[in-house]
């Protein structure tokens, strides 16, 4: 007892502003989980740090922006007794943020025996940043009163559920988020019938479907992002003659190919393909590109080709001479070396995507003979290369479901890069989808 005393005492002698530097290393979000185990949430609030003394605990609960601003759920499932205690700390965090904009982030469908969180949540819209909610369409009308009361979201990730036949929403409710006026980032899972100020939008993300997209693109005047996913159950069909300009377009990721027959992107910098090998589009994909690049002039800074027709690479690169980062995807459908090989300068021909920086190479099956050509890549790109090409600074394999092992010769790609001067690295994914993937599909 005495020293827990003298501990305090101390701790009431650090001035609180060395105490607000501490507590700034441990920031963190406000993170909650009504789940007992496998929980995506990771990082365990540090409630320790406001039991130490009380001048501590006022300075942690005066620290809006570090730990007060920022609130995370996963309400995946719960007990009685967890579910108590979560809604009383989500109570808890809106008392300590004191009024003051916040941001949350909600990781699946709210059970109804736990709605007051929701409730709760909706009951402070006016005070919403940036907001990700996973809904039912019988949630769709608990967050009705939000309708007027969004003054401050500039952020909004939508996943609403799914069926084989998309539903519209239920009356009345289409307008929700349509009196947002600093609203400029949206992700939805389909565009379903919200009614949004579409050419305000800067982002527009599409995670599962693009039904409606086509009707929709002319009016998404000031887009600087967007993700057309592949629709599942069906293609979109698209009149090739239609031209649909975006003018301020920067990022561009894209699935379902038929969108790029009509698109004209005149600033477009970053470009990302993800096409399922044998799915619609793949052989036609080379043409589809030419035709795509022949019409947008553009200085084409960063490309992803995930799953694509090596074919497609080699169409690309002539319209793409400003491309510094490449990344491409290797599978045992894929010709990974004849990616590599396009990629090598020749001392003949005329070299291709002269101002290459980082390669990316995502790997989910062994690379075996097609990791061959790598070093005579590297060597033409650095210590081998033609003066109008600038020199490769970094190579990064992205291992799904692979070890380094299945990388024939790494060992002589390893000293290849370091006498080349390029800085080798190795990052590993998983080949499943993250939790929260899973638990919109239950």
């Amino acid at each position: 007892m005495r020293e827990q005393q003298i501990m305090s005492s101390l701790a009431q002698s650090v001035p609180s502003d060395v105490v607000r530097e501490i507590f700034k290393h441990h920031s963190t979000p406000f993170q909650l989980s009504m789940r007992k185990y496998g929980s995506p949430i990771t990082a365990a609030f540090p409630w320790y740090l406001c039991h130490v003394c009380a001048s501590w605990r006022s300075v942690f609960l005066s620290m809006y922006q570090e730990f007060w601003s920022k609130y995370v759920l996963d309400p995946y499932s719960a007990s009685p007794s967890l579910r108590e205690s979560t809604i009383a700390q989500t109570q808890f965090f809106l008392q300590c943020n004191e009024g003051k904009p916040f941001s949350f982030k909600i990781l699946a469908y709210i059970p109804m025996e736990s709605i007051c969180i929701l409730e709760m949540l909706v009951a402070e819209s006016t005070r919403w940043q940036d907001a990700t909610l996973y809904i039912t369409d019988e949630q769709v009308e608990i967050i009705s009163p939000i309708r007027d009361r969004l003054p401050l979201l500039n952020t909004l990730t939508l996943d609403r559920e799914i069926t084989f036949v998309l539903p519209a929403l239920p009356t009345g409710s289409e307008d929700l988020f349509e009196n947002a006026p600093l609203l400029k980032h949206v992700t939805l899972s389909f565009l379903s019938t919200w009614r949004i100020n579409w050419s305000s939008l800067t982002a527009l993300r599409l995670t599962r479907r693009n039904e409606g997209l086509l009707d929709l693109l002319p009016h998404l005047t000031s887009l600087e992002e967007l993700k057309i996913p592949h629709s599942i159950w069906e293609s979109v069909t698209v009149d090739s003659t239609v031209s649909i300009t975006l003018p301020r377009l920067k990022v561009l990721n894209v699935s379902e190919l038929s969108f790029l027959s009509i698109l004209t992107t005149p600033t477009l910098k970053e470009l990302s393909i993800e096409l399922e090998r044998h799915s619609v589009g793949w052989y036609s994909l080379p043409s589809l590109l030419s035709s795509f690049f022949s019409h947008s002039t553009f200085g084409l800074q960063r490309l992803t080709l995930k799953d694509c027709n090596p074919v497609a690479l080699c169409v690309i690169l002539p319209y793409t001479p400003q491309i510094e980062f490449l990344e491409v995807g290797h599978s045992i459908h894929c010709g990974g070396q004849d990616y590599f090989n396009a990629l090598t300068c020749s001392t003949v021909d005329q070299p291709l995507a002269c101002q290459l920086k980082t390669l990316k190479v995502i790997v989910t099956s062994p690379l075996g003979v097609a990791a061959r050509p790598l070093i005579p890549l590297i060597q033409s790109r650095t210590t081998e290369k033609p003066e109008s090409v600038q020199p490769l600074q970094n190579l990064v394999f992205v291992l799904s479901g692979v070890s380094r092992q299945e990388i024939p010769g790494l060992e002589a790609i390893e000293r290849q890069c370091m006498a080349s001067n390029v800085q080798l690295r190795f990052e590993e994914v998983s080949r499943d989808p993250p939790i929260e993937t899973w638990i919109r599909l239950l």
